[in-house]
């Protein structure tokens, strides 16, 4: 295969990507598109999200709060082995996100996602986007989520969603 089309083919494997998981939520195949050793980091996760089980859960449990979720995405860069994409994604949390209860509001995301592919699928994927703009669009910022810390700590204490 010529050098150029490593670019290009990677830039089409990640265009797909985004399409069958972000857009159209066919998470069943995510073996399709990521390494079994993928590892994902999104600011909202504590730890990184680790092959493709955890990231189909990942992206389920996204759908859960987000049930609307789209990710558009605006622009694609591939060099070699890297493909950058901006996007924006769209969705109304209408359900729990790591404990933190339904707001109802509509979000509108602005971000920028690494990946990395080898032999045809994602090995890495780094997505970075504003969290305090995201939490501010949800109300989840000081002091609006004081209304909310009687509801999250009930929760806690007695393990209910």
């Amino acid at each position: 295969m010529e050098v150029d089309a490593i670019p290009q083919q990677n830039e089409r494997i990640v265009h797909d990507y985004v399409t069958a998981l972000w857009q159209d939520h066919e998470f069943d195949r995510v073996p399709e598109f990521v390494d079994d050793a993928f590892t994902y980091t999104d600011p909202m996760l504590s730890e990184p999200v680790r092959g493709p089980r955890e990231f189909r859960e990942y992206l389920r449990a996204t759908e859960a709060a987000f049930p609307d979720f789209h990710v558009l995405p605006e622009s694609v860069v591939a060099d070699d082995d890297v493909v950058l994409v901006e996007w924006t994604l769209t969705g109304t949390h209408d359900g729990p996100l790591e404990g933190i209860p339904p707001t109802g509001r509509q979000l509108i995301l602005r971000g920028m996602s690494t990946v990395r592919l080898e032999g045809g699928k994602l090995t890495t994927g780094r997505t970075y986007w504003d969290t305090a703009d995201g939490n501010a669009q949800l109300g989840l910022e000081f002091p609006a989520v004081v209304g909310q810390l009687p509801k999250l700590a009930y929760r806690k204490l007695t393990g209910r969603r």
